[in-house]
């Protein structure tokens, strides 16, 4: 008779739970948040969010040279190399107030004096688009 028992208490509570969780997910199903958790919406194409960055970053770079270092840059200014950077990372700061953020835009133009004096680099804050300093050269 004991394990009888057992059982029918193990059974009820196993059905008790059981209903618990039935109702739980059914009323869950009514909510147009839940039906709406699981339904894939396309995210922004990263790639072409950072293209779009990346020119508009360049520009902002290549009008802060001068007309002497601009006709000493190699190939196409448009595919100057943009890199992401530290606050550290910048040799020559125009400021010493630290950007309120961790990360910074590098641009890297090529000269045709870069075995003398190395290329251009040019640091932007992402969050203002201005230039908070350069890489130094020789």
């Amino acid at each position: 008779m004991d394990n009888w028992r057992k059982r029918i208490i193990k059974g009820g509570f196993l059905l008790v739970l059981l209903l618990t969780m039935g109702t739980a997910l059914m009323g869950c199903s009514g909510n147009t948040n839940a039906k709406n958790y699981f339904k894939h919406e396309p995210l922004p194409d990263a790639e072409a969010i950072f293209l779009e960055t990346s020119a508009a970053v360049r520009e902002i770079a290549w009008n802060e040279l001068s007309k002497e270092d601009k006709e000493s840059v190699t190939g196409d200014w448009k595919n100057a190399q943009v890199a992401l950077a530290k606050w550290e990372d910048v040799t020559m700061k125009k400021t010493t107030e630290k950007p309120d953020t961790e990360a910074l835009y590098k641009v890297t133009f090529l000269t045709d004096r870069d075995a003398q004096l190395g290329p251009i680099g040019i640091y932007i804050d992402p969050v203002t688009k201005k230039i908070v300093g350069y890489d130094g050269r020789q």
